[in-house]
C-alpha cells in the first residue's frame, strides 16, 4: 500500500468496503424500491495488531501533510492495485509497550475514506 506515493507497512488486517451513494431512493406505489446512485466509493480499514512506534509515526506524519491522500490499495473488485482520493476517519490505538527498547502500539486501527 501507498500513501502519497509512500510505501506503508502492510496492515495485519484490510477491510475494504463499497458503498454506494444515493441520491434518491424511494418505493412505487407497487411497492418496487426505485433509486438512483450517484456514486459509488471505498473505505480502506487498515488493522495493524503490533507495529513499531517509528511505523506508526510515519504513517501519521504522511496524513498530518494534508487533508486528502493519494491511497494506493489492492482493489477486490479488479483484482489489481487502486488508486483513490481518501480523507482521514478515525485513528485509534491501542496501549503500547517495550521490547528492547523499542516502543509498540497494539491494535492500531485506522480509516481512509474515499473523496
Amino acid at each position: 500500500m501507498q500513501i502519497n506515493g509512500v510505501t506503508i507497512k502492510t496492515p495485519m488486517d484490510l477491510t475494504v468496503g463499497v458503498f454506494r451513494i444515493a441520491s434518491e431512493a424511494e418505493r412505487t406505489a407497487s411497492g418496487l424500491m426505485v433509486l438512483d446512485v450517484i456514486a459509488i466509493k471505498r473505505r480502506l480499514d487498515l488493522t495493524y495488531t503490533i507495529i513499531s512506534d517509528a511505523e506508526l509515526k510515519a504513517i501519521l506524519d504522511i496524513l498530518e501533510g494534508g487533508v486528502f491522500h493519494s491511497v494506493t490499495h489492492p482493489d477486490p473488485q479488479g483484482g489489481e492495485a487502486k488508486t483513490i482520493t481518501a480523507y482521514v476517519g478515525d485513528i485509534n490505538q491501542g496501549a503500547f509497550f517495550r521490547r528492547n527498547g523499542v516502543r509498540y502500539w497494539k491494535d492500531v486501527r485506522l480509516a481512509l475514506i474515499e473523496q
